[in-house]
């Protein structure tokens, strides 16, 4: 999922257009690529996907907040 130049957390439909990392982490696998953040003139090219380990209580307790089904 890629997030706009403005930092302000919306959506963009297409992934990254340079990187495989960034393209594997929007598919939904169970491993998540995280390194640091690069720009498109690095080599292997941009990356700026978050990933945070959540413990399990708290991620059931937020979707049960949300009214989401386990």
């Amino acid at each position: 999922m890629r997030t706009d130049p403005s930092e302000t957390g919306a959506v963009l439909p297409d992934g990254s257009a340079t990187n495989t990392d960034e393209d594997a982490n929007h598919t939904g696998p169970t491993n998540y690529f995280q390194r640091t953040p690069t720009t498109s003139t690095t080599g292997g090219g941009e990356f700026d996907d978050i990933v945070v380990w959540l413990p399990a209580n708290i991620l059931i307790n937020r979707m049960i907040s949300a009214g989401r089904q386990l």
